[in-house]
């Protein structure tokens, strides 16, 4: 598998996390690449669009551009928190979601964990605007 199914341990319910315990080694091995890959797409996305805008247009302004930015990291955070966290990890919890030895625990189904995260994913949305805006105006 190209993935550990505990690369994102920390990302799971406290309950779940005390449970199962530490990342495997696999785990830790893997997860710098993943999250590099993640951190680079999701900026890069806006950086893009913006540079896209740019060649067409003329340059957009640090605000339009950091508006762009956000909205465009805020749209991925919704669909992570509808789609990946409220459907797929709190309702389905398929098989590839579920660690070893979790399985069954209520804490799957604690949405207000979820939503949390979103929140703290706004705060990243923000930033990350602002930095494809800062970025696009260099660029």
């Amino acid at each position: 598998s190209l993935i550990a199914l505990d690369m994102w341990i920390d990302k799971y319910p406290p309950g779940v996390r005390t449970k199962y315990g530490r990342m495997s080694d696999r785990g830790r091995r893997l997860r710098p690449f993943v999250a590099a890959a993640v951190f680079i797409a999701m900026l890069g996305v806006p950086l893009v669009g913006l540079l896209v805008h740019a060649s067409r247009n003329t340059d957009p302004g640090f605000v339009p551009a950091f508006v762009f930015g956000f909205l465009a990291l805020l749209t991925f955070n919704v669909y992570d928190l509808l789609v990946f966290d409220f459907l797929v990890f709190s309702t389905w919890q398929p098989s590839w979601i579920v660690l070893p030895g979790t399985e069954r625990m209520a804490e799957y189904r604690d949405y207000g964990f979820h939503v949390t995260g979103f929140f703290k994913g706004v705060a990243f949305s923000m930033v990350g605007g602002l930095l494809a805006a800062g970025a696009a105006m260099l660029l």
